[in-house]
C-alpha cells in the first residue's frame, strides 16, 4: 500500500512521527510557516500541491509574525499562518473556495485553531510565545544562540499540524482520501 493509498489520518500520524525526528534540525531553507504548510500539503498527497509557489508563499510569514510595532501590535506566529493556509486548502478541497458558506467554514476553522493554539501556548503572537522581535537582528542572533527553535518553535509546528488534522478530519476524509 503506498502512502497515498493509506487513509488520511494514518498519513498524518506517519508524518508527525517522521517530523518529530527531522524537525530538530530542519533544512536551513525552511522556517516554521514553510514546515507547517508544506508538511500539511505533503500529507494531502496531490502532485499539484508540491509546487515551489507554496514554499515561496509561506516563506515571509515568520518575520511578519515576529514583528512588534512601536505601538504594541504583534504579528501571528508563522506556524499559525502556515496552519491557517493549510486549513484553507483542506476546506476547499479540489476546487477554489467560492461560496460564502465555504469562506465562513474556513474562517470558523481558523478561529477554532487560533483558540486551541492560544490555549496551549498562551498566545498566537510569535513575539509572545518565542520571546523575540525577529525583525531585530540582535534578537534573531539571540533566538539562534538560545536554540529557541529546538526548545520552543518546533513544538508549535508539531502541535499545529496535529491540531489541523484533528479539526478538519471530516473535510480531510471527504476531499483528500
Amino acid at each position: 500500500m503506498t502512502s497515498t493509498n493509506k487513509d488520511i489520518m494514518t498519513r498524518f500520524d506517519e508524518k508527525l512521527e517522521h517530523l518529530k525526528e527531522q524537525i530538530k534540525r530542519p533544512n536551513p531553507g525552511a522556517n516554521c510557516a514553510i514546515l507547517t504548510f508544506k508538511n500539511i500539503l505533503d500529507v494531502l498527497g496531490k502532485e499539484e500541491l508540491k509546487s515551489h509557489y507554496f514554499t515561496n508563499l509561506a516563506a515571509p510569514f515568520p518575520l511578519f509574525g515576529g514583528y512588534k510595532s512601536k505601538d504594541g501590535w504583534k504579528g501571528p506566529c508563522g506556524t499559525v499562518s502556515g496552519a491557517l493556509a493549510g486549513i484553507g486548502v483542506i476546506i476547499g478541497g479540489p476546487k477554489e473556495i467560492s461560496k460564502a458558506s465555504e469562506v465562513r467554514k474556513a474562517e470558523m476553522n481558523a478561529g477554532r485553531f487560533a483558540i486551541q493554539f492560544a490555549k496551549k501556548f498562551g498566545s498566537i503572537c510569535c513575539a509572545d510565545i518565542c520571546g523575540y522581535d525577529l525583525t531585530n537582528p540582535d534578537n534573531m542572533m539571540e533566538y539562534m544562540k538560545n536554540n529557541t527553535w529546538e526548545n520552543k518553535c518546533m513544538h508549535f509546528v508539531l502541535f499545529a499540524i496535529d491540531q489541523v488534522r484533528k479539526q478538519t478530519e471530516k473535510e480531510l476524509k471527504k476531499h483528500w482520501e
